[in-house]
């Protein structure tokens, strides 16, 4: 398994203990310091306001409200917070570097330590970070350099787009390793995107699925027009079906799209996956399926109606039936 400690260790006692978990447990640590000059972070103080009323706060970089000094939420006028006093600020900086640097010794032999600058906004700091990060937590190391390319030209475009497959699962459930990212695109754009990323697409025709490709790089991939082969089906997960049900969340510094709960089981269990691909990789859809229904709370009413929209009432049915499961659905 792997472990995120956000924040942690802020003493040197807690350096101590992470450190020996980690050794006694065979981990490979990894420390990420995010740097800023003492200019950076005075400026950014004196930058903050907060909501008087409800408490939000905001930063005309970071995080601006939708009109300048008025709360997003409640209208009211901004103020500055108590406390963001530029002299109080350089000695909280100069305190945290000295505890920064003490705590680092602590590590120093034992764990990789990523210093990131975390100068400008924060996708660029997340953009950098993972960039680093990425041989260490996905599948293939190029994955965000891959992804970060894509998205600087769907975003550029306006291009809509939605995570497919494996991402929403580890979204959803948290326990699959990202292996790759399948992102889904329009079927009259994907021509588009390819030529702005001065790539061809192509056709896969496998033994469950067929669709239009470009491959971006290592682990990145945009398809369309996806249809998959259910037994005897051919079920489409038309880009619009899925767009109407697909669900926003923040992923690598980004908010994106990904497919809705329901529409993943679907698509989980139109795919029915046991065992190697066509490319040697072990697929197995059910246990997807049941890991999802068991992290999630399934709406199984739309459930049954989105199936039946795709005439795959009798598959699904099928499918949960060989999970063993009581959970009943309506038909």
């Amino acid at each position: 398994g792997r472990v995120v400690l956000d924040n942690i260790p802020r003493t040197t006692e807690q350096a101590e203990v992470v450190k020996k978990w980690g050794e006694g447990n065979g981990v490979n640590l990894h420390l990420v310091e995010l740097t800023l000059s003492e200019e950076e972070v005075v400026g950014r103080v004196q930058e903050r306001r907060v909501c008087p009323d409800c408490g939000e706060s905001y930063h005309p970089l970071l995080k601006p409200p939708k009109e300048a000094e008025v709360c997003d939420r409640d209208g009211s006028q901004l103020a500055r917070k108590n406390g963001d006093d530029p002299t109080l600020a350089r000695k909280g900086y100069q305190h945290h570097q000295k505890l920064g640097s003490e705590i680092l010794g602590v590590f120093e032999e034992v764990a990789t330590i990523h210093r990131i600058s975390a100068s400008g906004t924060v996708y660029e700091t997340a953009r950098r970070m993972f960039t680093e990060l990425s041989p260490h937590i996905f599948y293939k190391g190029e994955m965000a350099d891959g992804y970060f390319k894509l998205r600087d030209v769907l975003d550029e475009n306006g291009f809509r787009h939605i995570f497919i497959s494996g991402m929403p699962v580890f979204m959803y459930e948290g326990r699959a390793l990202m292996k790759d990212f399948d992102i889904l695109v329009p079927n009259s754009e994907i021509e588009q995107v390819a030529s702005a990323l001065h790539l061809k697409v192509g056709e896969k025709d496998s033994s469950v699925a067929y669709t239009r490709f470009a491959d971006i790089g290592p682990g990145v991939e945009i398809v369309s027009n996806l249809q998959v082969k259910a037994g005897k089906m051919l079920v489409p997960f038309d880009f619009d079906f899925l767009w109407e049900e697909a669900r926003i969340v923040r992923f690598m510094g980004h908010e994106c799209r990904i497919m809705g709960l329901e529409d993943l089981i679907l698509f989980k269990a139109a795919l029915g996956r046991s065992g190697p691909d066509d490319w040697g990789k072990h697929k197995d859809d059910l246990i997807d399926i049941e890991g999802l229904i068991g992290a999630q709370n399934v709406d199984w009413d739309n459930l049954v109606r989105r199936a039946r929209i795709l005439g795959m009432e009798a598959r699904l049915k099928e499918k949960l039936s060989a999970l063993g499961s009581e959970v009943k659905v309506g038909f």
